[in-house]
């Protein structure tokens, strides 16, 4: 359970008013005293919660992802404020930093990576949170204990080390939440400019595209029954008694899902494809 004076002083982060939140405490004390128990975080189930749990709940989530950001958001701009022209000076400075960096490295034993930009990349999807790094794993262990003091120390959260999980992840592409998202490096004409004139360059830059996977949603479409085995459709036996209002509501529904979900992919071609499956099935 979360302590009471936990959620005051999350309050009094937004609220200046001395007397709201007294009366703040009496009521959460008041709640605790007649209800038996306060709130309770997700590892109970769904049913037991009850609406000023799920708010309290919500609320203190996005207490601390926004307090996580805003530490995040500066040691970002920190690091961007020293970048610099490179220039002949610059390199060999960048060359002292590396043999320093990597002489200190093989002093404590852990695997050799330069990082020229450390990354952090937040993101929460219904009671998971991802966090990734773009590092050597010895990074990957400090920030995850660097978290774990933080919320137990400053926001008194409940998590556990055995539920928080470390993978490595490719650099190619990467399966999340329905995408796959691939780096494809793009390339732009570029004009420069020099004391002697003009001259025309290439200018190379990665960017993150989405994908849909067409195969997982076939598959998905066969479990519902839509389609068979050899990839044909299969009329739903169970719409047989719908009336065409009820059928085409019902179709709109499922394509307006599939295209919500997916409309930010750059394979338009293989969701359209797609879409003649429930239509034929319908």
């Amino acid at each position: 359970n979360l302590h009471l004076e936990t959620l005051v002083r999350l309050f009094r982060r937004r609220i200046r008013d001395v007397s709201f939140l007294h009366l703040l405490r009496i009521v959460f004390h008041t709640y605790k005293t007649s209800c038996g128990k306060f709130f309770q975080f997700s590892s109970c189930k769904q049913k037991e919660q009850t609406s000023i749990d799920i708010l309290l709940q919500n609320f203190y989530t996005y207490e601390v992802d926004s307090i996580l950001l805003i530490s995040w958001t500066r040691i970002h701009k920190l690091q961007s404020s020293y970048s610099v022209f490179s220039d002949q000076n610059n390199m060999i400075r960048k060359k002292i930093r590396v043999f320093k960096y990597k002489s200190q490295l093989a002093a404590i034993g852990v695997n050799h990576c330069f990082i020229q930009s450390f990354g952090i990349h937040f993101g929460r999807y219904k009671n998971k949170s991802l966090i990734a790094f773009h590092g050597a794993q010895y990074f990957v262990t400090k920030w995850i204990r660097h978290i774990l003091i933080l919320f137990k120390f400053h926001f008194h959260y409940p998590i556990e080390f055995i539920r928080i999980r470390s993978n490595l992840l490719s650099t190619s592409c990467v399966f999340f939440l329905g995408y796959i998202s691939t780096i494809q490096s793009v390339s732009k004409d570029i004009q420069v400019e020099t004391m002697m004139g003009f001259y025309n360059s290439i200018s190379m830059e990665k960017k993150i595209y989405f994908m849909i996977p067409i195969s997982t949603l076939v598959k998905l479409l066969e479990k519902e029954k839509f389609r068979d085995s050899t990839g044909h459709p299969v009329s739903k036996l169970a719409w047989a008694v719908l009336a065409d209002d009820d059928i085409l509501n019902r179709f709109v529904k499922i394509w307006n899902t599939f295209s919500l979900y997916h409309s930010a992919s750059i394979n338009q071609k293989g969701l359209r494809r797609l879409r003649y499956i429930p239509r034929l099935s319908c």
